[in-house]
C-alpha cells in the first residue's frame, strides 16, 4: 500500500512516500521501513505504488526515458505494456485464501490493474513540475505546477477522508511559500495526520517516509538529493541545517536502453 505526495514550485521540487507496508488478508504483514518506493531517473524522481513486481517493471523501462521529456516517458510506458499485461494475466487464477473477490473489491488482477500511478517531478522551462502517468494504459494524466497533487488514498481511506490534510497542506505551501526544507516538515506533517486517521487493524502506510528533491543552487543549475526514510516525527522536530546534514546528493543517471524489464516476472509482492 502507499500513500505519495508531489509538490513542485518555481525554485524547488519534492516526491515523498511512505516505505514499503505489506497488507494481505486482512493485516499487515510487513512493515520494512528500509525498502523505498522512491525512484531517481534521468531527469528527475518518480514514485508509485501498487503491486511491487509491476510497478519496477515500469520503472525499469523509464531507464531509457528522460522525465523532462513527457513523450520520452509515454515511449518508454507503451513499449513495456507487453510486459505489464503479461504480468497482469498472470494473475487471472491467483486468489487470498479465506477472501472472496468481493471481499477484496475485485480480482487480483483488478486490484492490480487499478494501481498503475507513477508519479514524477523533473523541470520544465524555468519551473519545476510535477506530472502523473498510468503505466498500465501509457498515458499522462496530469500536469501541475505551484500545487499539491496526492495519489491516490491508501488502503483504508477514501479521498473524502485525506482531503481535508491534502486541501490544508496545498493552502499552507500556497500562503507561506517556505523553502524547500520548511516544505519538508509540513509534507512529513501530512503523512504523519494520514497515518493517524487509520483504524489501528488496517494501518496500510508505514510510519516513515522518504524524499526526492530537486532545487536550484546559486547558479541556477538543477541539483537533486534524497532523504533517507525517517519517522515523521523526526522531521517536525529539526531545524534547516539538521535536515540539509541529512542530504544525499544524487547525481542524473543517464538514460540507457538495456532491457532491464523484460526479465521481471512473477514476484506477488504488493508494496
Amino acid at each position: 500500500m502507499t500513500f505519495c505526495l508531489a509538490f513542485a514550485a518555481r525554485d524547488w521540487a519534492l516526491v515523498a512516500s511512505d516505505t514499503r507496508a505489506v497488507y494481505w488478508a486482512g493485516q499487515v504483514i510487513d512493515d520494512d521501513p528500509t525498502v523505498e518506493k522512491l525512484y531517481r531517473l534521468p531527469g528527475g524522481w518518480c514514485t508509485g505504488g501498487g503491486w511491487t513486481t509491476l510497478r519496477e517493471t515500469a520503472i525499469a523501462a523509464l531507464a531509457s526515458a528522460d522525465l523532462r521529456n513527457p513523450e520520452t516517458v509515454l515511449t518508454a510506458l507503451r513499449d513495456a505494456r507487453p510486459a505489464i499485461e503479461a504480468l497482469l494475466d498472470s494473475l487471472d487464477d491467483v486468489a487470498v485464501a479465506g477472501l472472496s473477490a468481493a471481499e477484496l473489491g475485485g480480482s487480483m488482477r483488478e486490484n492490480a490493474a487499478g494501481c498503475t500511478q507513477l508519479t514524477t517531478i523533473a523541470t520544465a522551462r524555468d519551473r519545476f513540475v510535477s506530472r502523473m502517468y498510468d503505466f498500465g494504459t501509457a498515458t499522462l494524466l496530469h500536469e501541475i505546477e505551484d500545487a499539491v497533487y496526492p495519489s491516490k488514498p491508501p488502503a483504508g481511506l477514501s479521498d473524502d477522508d485525506v482531503r481535508p490534510e491534502v486541501t490544508g497542506l496545498a493552502m499552507g505551501l500556497g500562503l507561506y511559500r517556505p523553502n524547500v526544507e520548511g516544505g519538508i516538515r509540513m509534507v512529513a506533517g501530512t503523512f504523519r495526520d494520514v497515518r493517524a486517521k487509520m483504524r489501528q487493524d488496517c494501518v496500510t502506510i508505514s510510519g516513515t517516509v522518504t524524499f526526492g528533491l530537486l532545487t536550484r543552487d546559486a547558479d541556477g543549475a538543477v541539483q537533486a538529493a534524497r532523504l533517507p526514510p525517517m519517522p515523521h516525527a523526526w522531521f517536525l522536530k529539526r531545524s534547516d541545517d539538521e535536515i540539509q546534514q541529512r542530504l544525499e546528493p544524487s547525481p542524473d543517471p543517464a538514460p540507457h536502453t538495456e532491457d532491464l524489464w523484460a526479465a521481471t516476472f512473477w514476484h506477488p509482492t504488493a508494496g
